[in-house]
C-alpha cells in the first residue's frame, strides 16, 4: 500500500525536525521512535502487518480501537484508509506527538490519554495492540479484560509475543479456555 510508505515518510520528517526542535522526551520520540525515524522505519513491520491484516480482514464499518498507540502511527494510517479509529496512550509526549500528527496527516484519529484498561466499549469494535504489556495489573486482571470484551464480541488482535513480556499468553488464554487464531508476524486473534 502506497499510503504506508507515504506516511512513514512524511512522519520520519516530522519525527526527525520533532526531536531537533523540542529534544529526545519531550518530543514524544525517546530513544525507540528517534532510532526508528533515523532508519525511516516509523511505520514498521510489525505495524504494517496490523495494518494490512485489518484492511484484507475488518469492515471500514468497524470502529478500531489501537491500545497503547505510542505515536499512533497505525491508527493513523487506518484513518486514511478510511476506519473510524480511537487510539490510547498513557504517555502524554507521545500523545502530544500523535495529535500534531494527526493534524499534520489530516487525519481524523480520536486520541485518548489513557489505559486500555479504561476503553469505551460502546465506541469499539476491534481492539489492536502492539505492545500492550505493561505489567502494571498483572495478567489476571488483564485476563478478565479480554474475558469481558470476548463476551461483547469484540475482535481483538494482538501481538502475543511483545505480550509475553509478562506472560505466555497463549498458554495463559489456553489456561482459561480462551479460543484464539495464530496470526502470522507473533500477532493472535481472539
Amino acid at each position: 500500500m502506497n499510503v504506508i510508505n507515504i506516511i512513514n515518510n512524511k512522519l520520519c520528517e516530522f519525527s526527525i525536525n520533532r526531536f531537533k526542535e523540542m529534544g529526545k522526551k519531550k518530543s514524544g520520540l525517546y530513544g525507540y521512535y528517534l532510532n526508528r525515524a533515523k532508519k525511516r522505519m516509523i511505520i514498521s513491520d510489525t505495524d504494517i502487518y496490523l495494518i494490512t491484516y485489518i484492511y484484507e480482514n475488518i469492515g471500514k464499518n468497524k470502529i478500531i480501537c489501537e491500545l497503547a498507540a505510542g505515536l499512533a502511527q497505525t491508527s493513523i494510517v487506518l484513518s486514511k484508509l478510511g476506519y473510524q479509529v480511537n487510539a490510547y496512550e498513557i504517555d502524554s509526549n507521545r500523545l502530544k506527538y500523535a495529535k500534531d500528527a494527526n493534524v499534520l496527516l489530516e487525519t481524523n484519529v480520536n486520541l485518548i490519554n489513557g489505559k486500555f484498561q479504561c476503553l469505551d466499549t460502546k465506541n469499539c469494535d476491534c481492539v489492536i495492540g502492539n505492545n500492550l504489556a505493561n505489567g502494571i495489573n498483572g495478567i489476571e486482571k488483564d485476563i478478565k479484560i479480554l474475558k469481558k470484551w470476548i463476551h461483547e464480541n469484540i475482535i481483538i488482535i494482538i501481538n502475543a509475543k511483545l505480550y509475553g513480556k509478562i506472560g505466555n499468553i497463549k498458554q495463559i488464554l489456553d489456561e482459561n479456555n480462551i479460543k484464539y487464531q495464530e496470526l502470522k508476524n507473533d500477532f493472535i486473534r481472539i
